[in-house]
């Protein structure tokens, strides 16, 4: 019964580590894309 009650906070406690990763990767993808954007318009207006 302990071992299921530990088991159990453990896998909490990966589910929660796992969220604040894929909030870290989903910030830095936005982050990714928007300065990808600026660059690629940075470039369009500098070869006009």
């Amino acid at each position: 019964m302990n071992f299921k009650f530990t088991a159990r906070m453990h896998e909490n406690s990966i589910k929660l580590l796992m969220a604040e990763f894929a909030k870290k990767i989903t910030v830095f993808k936005n982050n990714a894309i928007r300065d990808l954007r600026y660059f690629r318009a940075g470039s369009k207006h500098s070869n006009f």
